[in-house]
């Protein structure tokens, strides 16, 4: 949460995400799979309305096979935060 935080920036209404969090039983990982697999998909939807067949380059990568390990498979100096 501390890194979505600084990411959202302090006037962000984060009380759902939080909530979420608060609620999984996976503390560790802190979220529920469903949960990750509903963003995920919303973003990646997004991703593809946008960038059309580029949008590929920008979606997160689940290495293919259990247990899943998520990544961005871009290089991190094509990574930019404006």
């Amino acid at each position: 949460m501390r890194e979505y935080r600084a990411i959202v920036g302090p006037l962000a209404d984060i009380d759902s995400t939080e909530a979420a969090f608060e609620a999984s039983s996976n503390k560790e990982f802190g979220m529920e799979g469903d949960y990750f697999s509903q963003r995920k998909s919303k973003l990646e939807k997004r991703l593809k309305t946008a960038l059309g067949p580029t949008a590929r380059h920008y979606c997160i990568d689940d290495g293919g096979s259990r247990p899943r390990k998520y990544a961005l498979t871009l290089s991190a100096d094509a990574v930019r935060f404006a």
